[in-house]
């Protein structure tokens, strides 16, 4: 990894535990019920961040040629402004309607108008950032989100210990978006102007609008699961269900940020024709990502009652299971986001599709799983929708991506001895701790059977377009 790689990573890494931090104090210091409205309040600002997250700026990064002048950045920034516009009138016409179908308290309404201005800020950054970015000069990024990050952090630890409120929350990141939009502009010192030509914007829509199309997939899972969670279960139980995931999705969440920028930056050099080794660099990612998640998990799963109670409380520990799926749902995750950002790189209407065929199967499973099977069954079609688009992840990134003769072979003997290292280590790690390995639900083997067919087909479909468009 690179010195500004290493730069970045430290300031996401401090700024994301500063941010978890804060979450374990608000949920010592919160009820389940208060946490669900942080749930909901998070959820809805973590998926509609991705909108700003990986957005408009991503064009800058993946520019073929040269660097973008001033006329193209201005244009990006300016579909900054109206997508933060619009993201706040959405934010404002769900704090209306959610108090009117679901079990929140009112001042959930003025709560998400907060959270729409936070989001609205963070859209005025300067996009010029994402040159930074684009050269593998990651410091800059790293300072601007990290730091920011940890600014929030603070301000809304500080609130809730005088409060013990949700609204900590939307103070947090009303402070961190602003530091972060003046982090960008201190580091670009070009302001940008609000420009929009019509040949521009179709080009830069050209790309993005796969982006979008990830983005809104993405806040549709995300929303359909709180509320499906929130309104069947009630908002105590999302608000169990939602603990259980911050803390276990922790380095997952960290490293896929991290590979949004630095792994799609690096595919894109590689695209641009830079003689960059983009399979070793790849692989060395993942083998440091999962070097420092798996004590993480193994103590989430052999420890995770004591973790619970010292982090929220006794009353937390029965949903100890909860915590355990979700181990084994972000390993699956965190390795299709790993890839995720090559394949956007390189064929964004695959990453799109595939995406959005996730959504569309997570959304049927959770509505027949979780009927019939509660909690669990929201899990279990959480795992089968991830699992099957990991997989073609997978052999899109070894088959098309890797320039390596027949390097999708390499790609399923690494799956295939992971699973079985993977298989062996729980075993051992379970005969040590002196508990049982636990059987797969007789209801996921039969869940898993017709979306298995689904997903051949799908693979054998979009491998020969894919293949179709390389040579092409």
């Amino acid at each position: 990894m690179s010195k500004g790689g290493g730069s970045l990573a430290l300031f996401m890494t401090s700024g994301r535990l500063a941010e978890v931090t804060a979450a374990l104090v608000m949920i010592k210091m919160l009820s389940p019920a208060q946490m669900g409205s942080v749930a909901l309040l998070s959820a809805i600002f973590i998926g509609v961040y991705s909108l700003t997250n990986f957005g408009f700026d991503r064009y800058l990064v993946r520019y073929e040629g040269t660097i973008p002048d001033q006329q193209t950045i201005d244009n990006v920034w300016s579909l900054q402004l109206l997508r933060g516009l619009l993201i706040f009138l959405v934010c404002s016409l769900l704090g209306v309607a959610i108090p009117a179908v679901a079990d929140f308290p009112n001042d959930i309404t003025f709560q998400l108008i907060g959270v729409g201005a936070a989001l609205l800020i963070v859209n005025l950054a300067n996009p010029r950032l994402a040159l930074f970015e684009r050269e593998g000069r990651f410091r800059q990024v790293g300072v601007s989100q990290g730091v920011s990050r940890m600014a929030g952090a603070v301000m809304n630890i500080g609130i809730v210990l005088i409060f013990s409120n949700p609204w900590a929350f939307v103070i947090g990141k009303l402070g961190g978006c602003s530091l972060n939009t003046v982090f960008s502009h201190f580091f670009s010192r070009q302001m940008p102007c609000f420009r929009l030509d019509k040949d521009e914007i179709k080009n830069i829509w050209a790309f993005c609008r796969h982006l979008v199309v990830i983005a809104i997939v993405s806040v549709i899972a995300a929303q359909f699961e709180n509320y499906y969670i929130g309104i069947v279960f009630g908002a105590e139980a999302l608000g169990f269900y939602f603990t259980w995931a911050r803390i276990v999705y922790l380095p997952r969440e960290l490293f896929t940020q991290i590979s949004d920028k630095m792994l799609f930056s690096r595919a894109c050099q590689a695209r641009r024709g830079n003689n960059f080794a983009l399979e070793r660099y790849h692989m060395r990612f993942i083998v440091l990502a999962f070097a420092v998640m798996v004590p993480f998990y193994y103590t989430v799963w052999f420890h995770g009652a004591w973790l619970i109670s010292l982090v929220a409380g006794e009353e937390w520990v029965e949903y100890l299971w909860v915590g355990r799926y979700f181990v084994v749902i972000s390993l699956v995750w965190m390795i299709a986001l790993l890839f995720s950002p090559l394949i956007l790189a390189n064929f964004p209407e695959l990453s799109s599709k595939i995406r959005s065929a996730e959504v569309f199967l997570l959304v049927l499973l959770m509505l027949a799983l979780g009927k019939a099977y509660g909690i669990e069954g929201v899990l279990i079609a959480s795992l089968i929708a991830i699992a099957l688009a990991t997989m073609v992840r997978l052999f899109m990134a070894y088959r098309y991506i890797f320039n390596e003769k027949e390097a999708w072979r390499h790609g399923l003997s690494f799956v295939g001895v992971g699973v079985v290292a993977f298989s062996l280590a729980f075993t051992a790690a379970s005969v040590i701790n002196g508990d049982a390995v636990m059987d797969a639900p007789t209801v996921m083997e039969l869940a898993v059977f017709l979306p298995g067919i689904l997903f051949a087909a799908y693979v054998l479909l979009q491998g020969k377009y894919v293949k179709e468009t390389k040579t092409s």
